[in-house]
């Protein structure tokens, strides 16, 4: 099923990649490819990876209290994250240009923002296992993101139509997720004891999952970096379109069956043979 919804999601950003292509400039995918560097950098680890635990909780109140505690670490973060950008902008004028760079700030931090949160409700649904309600929204975030880009294409063809289609593309997903969902938004009655035994009890995940998924992500946006400084945002532009179509394969499936195996394993993590058994179930999956 998730393979399913995410194979629609990433079909309509096939089918819209020659449009979006002629309607802008390589140097405009530069730029956008510079700002979702960073951004991507710091929402994938926004919630110091507690959003992971999730998915490991039994216990609703628990559950609960991780998600509120993920979403006011998010909150934080969002916030050290805006300051040091608005504070530093002289590195960010050579990569981007100065107009660009003043124009996408306030927005690469409300995608910091929504990508974060969006990630902690992704969680959610897969502790829940609603793998309908997750490729559903797998296929209105490509929407959302791929309508806006093309809609300001056609209209102005401005940078800001692809930064747009990005704020739009978690924007809206976690909208979606809130009018569904109102009971994941539930914090009236939250302990803020349980709250902080859940942040002691999965400790290890900002200690030792962040910091790993931090060094991860920087070095799969190294070249973005590289190529922005030794070379013209059109050459970056034309790297990271390129390599968003290259990496399709492993997001189609990888992804998918990544996130089910996880939850399977969460269930049976004392029964080491059905672990491997499970794993290498996962891994004919990948390979079929």
């Amino acid at each position: 099923m998730l393979v399913g919804g995410t194979s629609i999601a990433q079909l309509i950003g096939i089918l819209a990649s020659p449009a979006l292509s002629r309607l802008y400039t390589p140097e405009q995918f530069g730029v956008l490819g510079s700002l979702i560097a960073v951004t991507g950098i710091i929402s994938l680890v926004g919630s110091l990876k507690y959003e992971m635990a999730i998915v490991l909780e039994n216990n609703d109140k628990d559950v609960e209290a991780l998600q509120f505690l993920s979403h006011i670490v998010l909150v934080v973060v969002t916030i050290i994250s805006g300051l040091a950008i608005i504070a530093s902008p002289y590195w960010l004028w050579e990569l981007e240009g100065k107009i660009e760079v003043i124009q996408l700030l306030p927005w690469a931090i409300v995608i910091i923002f929504f990508s974060g949160l969006y990630n902690a409700l992704y969680s959610r649904y897969n502790r829940e296992k609603s793998y309908g309600e997750m490729a559903q929204v797998q296929i209105l975030k490509r929407v959302s993101h791929v309508s806006v880009q093309l809609l300001i294409g056609v209209i102005s063809g401005s940078t800001l139509g692809l930064v747009f289609g990005n704020v739009f593309g978690v924007l809206i997903p976690v909208l979606f997720i809130f009018f569904r969902k109102r009971s994941f938004f539930n914090y009236k009655k939250i302990e803020f004891e349980r709250v902080r035994k859940v942040a002691k009890r999965y400790i290890k995940f900002p200690i030792y999952t962040a910091p790993q998924s931090l060094l991860n992500l920087i070095s799969g946006q190294l070249p973005v970096f590289v190529l922005g400084y030794f070379f013209t945002m059109s050459v970056v532009g034309a790297y990271f379109f390129a390599i968003k179509i290259v990496q399709l394969p492993a997001m189609l499936i990888g992804s998918s069956v990544r996130r089910v195996f996880f939850k399977e394993v969460a269930e049976i993590v004392e029964d080491v043979p059905a672990i491997d058994k499970l794993y290498t179930k996962g891994v004919y999956s990948v390979l079929d």
